[in-house]
C-alpha cells in the first residue's frame, strides 16, 4: 500500500475527518472501495500503535486571511457567479412580474420559481462549502460537490436549525451568552463538511476548537469583515452613482438587486475561505480524536429546547396580536367604508339639489 497515501489518511483521521468523508474523498480521486477499506484499516492500526506529529502552522494575520479570500474569489469567480444565480433569478422574476403588472399566472410562477431558487441556493451553498473545505488538499469538481450537497442537504438544514435555536436560547438567558455562543459554534459548518459531524456533535466540536481562542477568533474574523465592509461600501457608492444616472424604474432596481447579490456572494465565499483556514489551524493543534464531545451536550440540547420554546412563544404572540389587530383593522375599514359611502351619497344629494336649483332659475 502507498506509504504517502496512508500518511495522508492518518493526518486526516487525526484532524477529525470521518471515515465516510475520507472514503468520499478517495473515491473522487479514483480509488476503489477495496483499496479505500484497506488503507483506512491500516491507517487506524498505525495510529493506535503510535502518535502522529502534525506540524503546527503560525496563525495567519487579518490581511493574510483577507488576501487568501480575495485570491480564491479571483481564481474561482465561477463559484461566485453560481452562488449569485438563485437570488438574481428571483430578482429577474420580480422584475418580470412588475412588467406584467401582477398577472395572476405569472404571480403564481413567481412564487414557485422563488421557492425553487431558494432550495437551489442552499444546494449550491453546501456544494461550495464542500469545495472550499478541501481546496487546500485537492481540487473538487462541482459535480462531486453537488453529489455531497444532495446527500447532506437535510443534515445541513438541521445543523442550521439547531445552531439558530442554541443561539436564541443563549440570547434568552441574556445578550452576552448569545454572543459568546455565536462564536463558539462558528466552525460547526466545517466540522460538518470536513469531519462529518452532525447536529449537536458538530456544535460541540466547534466549541472545543474555539475554547481558549475566543478573543483571537473574534479579532481575526471581525478584522476581515471590517475591511470587507469598507471595500464594499466604496464599491457600492460607485455603483450607486452609476445607477443614479439611469431613470428610476424597474430596470434600475433589477440592476441594483443583481449587483447586491454578486457582492453578497463574494462576501460569502470569502467568509468560507477565511473560516476554513482558521478551522484548520485550530484543528491541527486540537485533533478530533483527542476531543471529548460528550461534555456540554445536555447544556446545548437544553439551550436548543429553550430557543425552540421562546420561538414558539414569539410566533404565538405575534399571531395573537395580529388576529386582534386584524379584527380591529377590519372594523375600522368597515366603518370607513360606511362613512365614505354616506359622505358620497350626501355629496351626490347636494349636487342634485344644486342642479335642480339652477334648472329652476
Amino acid at each position: 500500500m502507498n506509504t504517502e497515501l496512508i500518511t495522508s489518511v492518518k493526518e486526516r483521521i487525526a484532524l477529525g475527518h470521518s471515515d465516510e468523508s475520507i472514503a468520499e474523498e478517495l473515491k473522487g480521486a479514483g480509488y476503489n472501495d477495496l483499496d479505500i477499506k484497506e488503507v483506512l484499516v491500516e491507517a487506524h492500526q498505525e495510529l493506535k500503535s503510535g502518535t502522529l506529529n502534525i506540524p503546527k502552522k503560525e496563525l495567519p494575520g487579518v490581511m493574510d486571511l483577507l488576501s487568501s479570500g480575495l485570491d480564491y474569489v479571483r481564481n474561482r469567480y465561477d463559484l461566485v457567479l453560481i452562488l449569485a444565480i438563485p437570488f438574481a433569478s428571483i430578482s429577474l422574476l420580480e422584475y418580470l412580474n412588475t412588467l406584467t403588472k401582477g398577472n395572476l399566472l405569472f404571480a403564481t410562477l413567481f412564487g414557485i420559481g422563488s421557492f425553487v431558487a431558494i432550495v437551489g441556493y442552499f444546494l449550491i451553498l453546501v456544494a461550495i462549502l464542500y469545495i472550499v473545505s478541501f481546496s487546500a488538499e485537492r481540487e473538487v469538481s462541482f459535480q462531486e460537490a453537488l453529489v455531497f450537497a444532495r446527500k447532506n442537504i437535510l443534515s445541513f438544514f438541521w445543523l442550521n436549525i439547531v445552531s439558530s435555536l442554541v443561539i436564541i436560547g443563549g440570547y434568552v438567558l441574556l445578550i452576552i451568552p448569545g454572543i459568546i455562543l455565536s462564536v463558539y459554534i462558528i466552525f460547526s459548518q466545517f466540522t460538518f463538511s470536513i469531519e462529518g459531524r452532525r447536529g449537536v456533535d458538530a456544535l460541540l466540536r466547534s466549541r472545543n476548537l474555539v475554547k481558549n481562542n475566543w478573543w483571537t477568533i473574534v479579532k481575526k474574523i471581525s478584522g476581515v469583515y471590517v475591511v470587507l465592509i469598507i471595500i464594499f461600501i466604496l464599491v457600492g457608492a460607485v455603483a450607486g452613482l452609476t445607477l443614479s444616472s439611469l431613470p428610476e424604474g424597474a430596470e434600475s432596481k433589477f440592476l441594483f438587486d443583481v449587483g447586491a447579490q454578486l457582492l453578497g456572494a463574494v462576501m460569502s465565499v470569502i467568509g468560507l475561505v477565511v473560516g476554513v483556514e482558521l478551522y484548520r489551524h485550530f484543528a491541527t493543534s486540537n485533533p478530533s480524536k483527542d476531543t471529548p464531545i460528550i461534555l456540554g451536550r445536555k447544556k446545548y440540547i437544553g439551550l436548543a429546547i429553550l430557543g425552540f420554546l421562546f420561538s414558539l412563544l414569539v410566533v404565538g404572540s405575534v399571531g395573537y396580536l395580529y388576529s386582534i389587530n386584524g379584527d380591529e383593522y377590519l372594523e375600522l375599514q368597515n366603518e370607513f367604508e360606511v362613512e365614505s359611502d354616506f359622505s358620497a351619497k350626501e355629496r351626490a344629494l347636494e349636487l342634485r339639489v344644486e342642479s335642480s336649483a339652477i334648472e329652476g332659475q
